[in-house]
C-alpha cells in the first residue's frame, strides 16, 4: 500500500476515531435525476446552496403531481423544458441557481451554467438509452464518456454521481484534497492522488471508501 494511503489512515484514525458517528450518504437510489442534480450543483458550492436547489426542484415537481424522488432523466429534461428552457430553469422557475460550472467562466470564455450542464448531460445520457440508475449501471462506460464530454464536468463530478447511485468510491473535492494534503505534508494534491490515497486508506482500515470519504468531508467542513 502507498505511503499516501498510510498517512491518510494515520490521520483519519487520529482525527476521526469514533466510527459510530460515521454516516453513509444515502444518495438517491430511486432517482437518477436527483443524483445528477446533486452531483453538478454541489461542485465548488456550499452544500446549503445545493439543498436549496434540490428543495426547489422537488417543490416544482410535486406541484406538477410528480414524485421527484423517482424521476428519471426524461422527467428532468421535461421539467427544464416546461420551465421555459435552461435560462428560465436556472432562475426561479425550477432551480433558482445561476452558478457556473467550475473553470468555465475565465479567460474571456462564457461560463456554463450548472443548469445548462444538467440539461446537456441529461440529454446526452438519455440519447444513449440511459434514463434510470439501473440503465447507468448497465452501461457505465457509455455514461462516463457522455458525462465527461460536457464542458465543466469532470472526474470529480462523475465519481460523485456514481456514489450517489450507490457505488463505492471517493469524491476528491476541495475538502478531501485538503485533508489528504495535510496528512502527507504537502501544500496541495491532485484529485487523482487524493482519490487513490483515500481508497487505499479505506482498504487499510477495513471500511468502505465512500464511508471514509464522507467522514473526511464532514470533518474538514467543520474546520
Amino acid at each position: 500500500m502507498s505511503a499516501d494511503a498510510e498517512a491518510v489512515r494515520v490521520r483519519a484514525e487520529a482525527q476521526l476515531p469514533d466510527r459510530s458517528g460515521w454516516t453513509d450518504p444515502a444518495g438517491y437510489r430511486d432517482s437518477l435525476a436527483m443524483c445528477v442534480l446533486d452531483s453538478i450543483f454541489s461542485l465548488r458550492a456550499s452544500y446549503a446552496s445545493t439543498v436549496h436547489v434540490l428543495a426547489r426542484y422537488r417543490g416544482v415537481r410535486r406541484a406538477a403531481g410528480a414524485d421527484p424522488n423517482r424521476d428519471g432523466l426524461a422527467d428532468l429534461i421535461a421539467a427544464v423544458e416546461v420551465a421555459g428552457g435552461v435560462d428560465a430553469a436556472a432562475g426561479s422557475a425550477l432551480f433558482d441557481n445561476r452558478a457556473y460550472t467550475p473553470g468555465t467562466a475565465k479567460r474571456g470564455q462564457t461560463g456554463v451554467l450548472k443548469a445548462a450542464a444538467v440539461y446537456e448531460v441529461a440529454t446526452k445520457l438519455h440519447g444513449v438509452g440511459i434514463d434510470t440508475i439501473a440503465d447507468l449501471q448497465d452501461d457505465t462506460d457509455s455514461a462516463k464518456a457522455e458525462w465527461l464530454s460536457v464542458r465543466g464536468l469532470g472526474r470529480v463530478s462523475w465519481a460523485y454521481v456514481l456514489m450517489l447511485t450507490g457505488a463505492d468510491g471517493v469524491k476528491a473535492d476541495v475538502m478531501v484534497r485538503r485533508f489528504v494534503a495535510t496528512a502527507i505534508g504537502e501544500q496541495a494534491v491532485t484529485d487523482e492522488r487524493a482519490r487513490l490515497a483515500v481508497e487505499g486508506a479505506a482498504e487499510l482500515m477495513g471500511v468502505g471508501a465512500r464511508l471514509l470519504d464522507h467522514a473526511i468531508w464532514r470533518y474538514q467542513r467543520e474546520q
